[in-house]
């Protein structure tokens, strides 16, 4: 019997940076990596995006939605949606915004940062792994695979 695995990919978007996470569903089994961070200036996390879609044949996209800690926007909501949009426009993959509230947290933890020294250097790390970490809880709560 083969089971075929489904790709998701997971984004983290933040002013500067889009960390982004793929993840492979199916079966019962699942595997989440990081692919890295990638620059906003000139579209070109968007354009990295995109290129992610085709490369992997992804059929979903997870994007963090920063959430306040009682669930209300947040200012930077807008920008992530509008971020999205712009993909959306160019691509047919569904696009679901799930609630990122910490993950960024979780992944200084994950990576050891204590201190504010470490984080300077790690910001990209830590997107990345943010996005992980988004695209995991989502695979904990989704019905659908």
């Amino acid at each position: 019997m083969n089971i075929v695995l489904k790709k998701i990919l997971g984004l983290d978007v933040g002013t500067k940076r889009v960390g982004v996470a793929i993840a492979e569903v199916g079966g019962g089994a699942q595997s989440v990596r990081v692919l890295g961070t990638f620059a906003r200036p000139q579209n070109q996390a968007q354009e990295k995006v995109l290129e992610l879609i085709e490369e992997y044949g992804v059929e979903r996209i997870v994007v963090g939605l920063p959430l306040g800690a009682n669930g209300q926007r947040t200012d930077q909501c807008d920008d992530v949606e509008r971020f999205a949009k712009r993909i959306e426009k160019r691509t047919e993959v569904p696009m679901i915004f799930m609630d990122e509230f910490l993950s960024s947290e979780q992944a200084k933890e994950q990576l050891g940062v204590k201190n504010p020294h470490s984080f300077e250097r790690k910001k990209g790390d830590i997107d990345a792994v943010a996005a992980s970490i988004i695209l995991s809880e989502y695979i904990k709560v989704m019905k659908d695979y």
